[in-house]
């Protein structure tokens, strides 16, 4: 499947997400936006969403914190919501609780080894 067409899957099972939880889904224009969707809490406040549609690996998810360009998401964007390809389940990301770090893994399952020390569970992140 071609990477234009992830992308808009991933988009889609995330606005579809975010309309269930309330949030109002606005979609910019043009590829040349930093953030692919936009989302208002009702409340007043305008979150910036970067969208990733992730293949499990190896019992994780990995998502990159910039763009292909090699700019960080930090500065223009609030959220990235990963979408886990093979289940649809969708992960929020809070940029703000993330400080110098230039990629998230979210382990799918426990490790075998016990280890909970720089173990980020994805069901932790998991937007119901």
């Amino acid at each position: 499947m071609r990477t234009n067409i992830k992308g808009d899957i991933g988009e889609l099972i995330v606005m579809t997400k975010l309309l269930k939880n309330g949030y109002w889904v606005s979609k910019p224009f043009g590829d040349d936006c930093p953030y692919d969707i936009l989302a208002d809490n009702k409340e007043g406040k305008i979150i910036r969403i970067q969208v990733k549609y992730v293949t499990p690996k190896d019992d994780l998810l990995r998502c990159k914190l910039f763009s292909n360009t090699g700019v960080s998401y930090k500065d223009s964007v609030d959220w990235i919501l990963i979408v886990n390809s093979d289940t649809e389940s969708v992960y929020k990301l809070d940029l703000s609780e993330f400080d110098s770090e230039t990629a998230i893994y979210l382990r799918l399952t426990q490790p075998k080894n016990n280890q909970t020390k720089g173990v980020r569970l994805a069901e932790s992140y998991l937007i119901n």
